[in-house]
């Protein structure tokens, strides 16, 4: 989910999703806040591609795979040999691992790069963990991460919305507890 109030930017990540599953989120998030003309806040699926409804959420993506896969780093890391369609799982998840993605997105930035077709997709569906790991690489990206992790100014703003009365003091709370502060649990050493 992506906001602007009172011109702040503001986005929220899923912490279920996979580590490359987010980065993948935050790249296509900082579309709509800071590319996107007239934007309005809304909450978003990501990584789906060509079978977004919305071209805006389309373009979203496709700035996302460009940022976050730039074509010639991605191309620098496929040998030669692989370059006419036939990739390698070593190549697919050494892609994966240098720019911290999902495989999803690794794949569809191939294929839009010309070095992958649409099977690939099937192929990698399902099971990359355990591929993953066979070649020796991290899994930290194919699982769910950043909990509970909050950066930037949310708690400020939403303190200044409850200090300039334009929430209620649940409201206020609530928005709290949702990034898991308590402002009425005392602290470790005792002090309230």
């Amino acid at each position: 989910m992506a906001m602007i109030v009172d011109q702040k930017k503001f986005m929220m990540v899923n912490q279920n999703h996979t580590l490359g599953k987010q980065h993948f989120t935050i790249a296509h998030e900082l579309y709509h806040l800071f590319v996107q003309e007239n934007f309005v806040s809304q909450k978003c699926k990501t990584g789906l591609f060509t079978n977004q409804a919305d071209p805006e959420e389309l373009k979203a993506d496709l700035f996302a795979a460009n940022l976050l896969l730039p074509e010639i780093g991605v191309s620098s890391l496929i040998p030669q040999e692989e370059r006419k369609g036939n990739i390698s799982a070593q190549t697919i998840f050494k892609i994966q691992q240098v720019y911290s993605v999902s495989v999803k997105a690794t794949i569809f930035r191939l294929v839009e790069l010309g070095f992958a077709d649409n099977s690939y997709f099937e192929t990698y569906q399902h099971g990359s963990t355990e591929k993953i790991r066979n070649l020796g690489y991290d899994t930290r990206l194919m699982y769910p991460g950043n909990q509970d992790l909050t950066l930037g100014d949310y708690a400020v703003m939403a303190q200044t919305l409850f200090q300039q009365e334009k929430i209620s003091e649940s409201v206020y709370l609530s928005y709290l507890n949702a990034v898991h502060i308590d402002p009425l649990q005392k602290i470790e050493n005792g002090e309230e």
